[in-house]
């Protein structure tokens, strides 16, 4: 934010800090919050904000402490999929083929994403919920609704069982509703990676679920890949028809955060690689829109990751031994204070990589230089 205090409703705001480098704005009156959204769009139902920042415009929404419940049709409703009743533009539920349907849902994520997109996947015996981000009940609900609203003869229709739950990675705004779908579906199969299980919640022991632990194989038709970096358990899905549902490789809006130790930039950077090859047919992010061109998108991202390693390597190299805050200084002049720390923790992660290769060090100081230290 380019300001100490914004308005956001009725009320002036001040700015906290969050654990985990989280930064939001707390009302002095009834606990409403605002995020910060940097280049990101206002949704309906909230007061905004803007700045004046030179470089960089950021949105802030008040988000009530309580939001209503939405009604949720029936699965004989006479709607369209593609605008679902009380949902807007930039959260429309979508067919976006045969085997898969996007519905964007609420999710305390990292800004400027406010929402993750939860997709309905449909495997050779029975639809899959992918990612069940969403924290309230009538979100969940909701992909609940859509998917008896598919005909019978897809494997929807109402009473309809889900096969199970996919989670590309074990993050908060992409596991929250696991709870909400296994209390109205005992003994759903959770498919994860080999490595989720110890990084997912300990109070998940008491759920009624299936354990299926994959990677690199065929799930029911559907591909799971092992795409490490944002995450050390992330998985990505590419379907029969060429589409893939990258998780948080990429996303369609903002940036993604790999943050260390469980983030990886080598794993990251090669995942991006891998995935450019493969010239999918669609590319679905866990937050934001579909890119038109997957390839032009996933090749954008790796330049982009390529362009701050060269800033630090100059940074590193330049100076006579530089604190992490020197090298985001150089590296990232951009960012705005308050989403310095999230820049941090890139940096960091860049370090590491290179570390890991020989061409920086760390001293007792906590201060970088060049070279192997040796």
């Amino acid at each position: 934010m380019c300001g100490a205090r914004r308005r956001a409703g009725r009320g002036w705001s001040t700015l906290s800090r969050r654990a985990g480098s989280t930064w939001r704005m707390r009302r002095r009156r009834r606990g409403v919050r605002a995020v910060d959204s940097p280049r990101g769009s206002g949704r309906s139902g909230r007061t905004r904000g803007t700045c004046s920042h030179p470089t960089r415009r950021c949105a802030w929404a008040a988000r009530p402490a309580a939001s209503p419940t939405r009604p949720i049709p029936g699965p004989d409703a006479e709607v369209s999929m593609e605008r679902w009743p009380g949902r807007g533009e930039a959260d429309a539920v979508a067919r976006l083929g045969d085997e898969l349907v996007r519905i964007p849902v609420p999710s305390r994520t990292l800004p400027p994403a406010t929402h993750t997109n939860v997709f309905l996947v449909r495997g050779t015996r029975g639809w899959f919920v992918v990612d069940p981000g969403g924290h309230r009940d009538e979100d969940n609900a909701l992909a609940l609704a859509v998917l008896e609203r598919i005909p019978r003869e897809d494997g929807g229709g109402p009473g309809v069982r889900p096969r199970g739950l996919v989670l590309t990675h074990h993050h908060r705004d992409h596991i929250a509703g696991v709870a909400w779908w296994c209390a109205r579906f005992p003994g759903l199969e959770l498919v994860v990676h080999p490595r989720g299980p110890a990084l997912l919640p300990g109070s998940w022991s008491g759920l009624d679920l299936r354990w299926q632990l994959a990677r690199e194989v065929e799930h029911e038709g559907v591909g799971l890949l092992d795409t490490p970096g944002h995450a050390s358990d992330h998985l990505s899905l590419l379907l029969p028809g060429g589409d893939l549902l990258c998780g948080d490789v990429v996303a369609g809006v903002g940036s993604i955060l790999v943050n260390p130790p469980d983030g990886d930039m080598a794993a990251y950077l090669r995942t991006l690689a891998r995935l450019e090859s493969m010239d999918v047919r669609g590319l679905h992010p866990a937050h934001g829109p579909s890119p038109q061109e997957p390839g032009r998108l996933l090749a954008d991202y790796r330049a982009h990751r390529l362009g701050r390693e060269r800033r630090v390597v100059e940074a590193v190299l330049g100076g006579g031994g530089l604190g992490l805050g020197e090298i985001v200084a150089h590296g990232w002049p951009e960012v705005p204070v308050l989403v310095r720390p999230l820049a941090r923790r890139a940096a960091l992660a860049h370090l590491e990589k290179l570390r890991s290769e020989g061409r920086v060090w760390r001293d007792g100081r906590g201060r970088w230089h060049g070279g192997s230290g040796s």
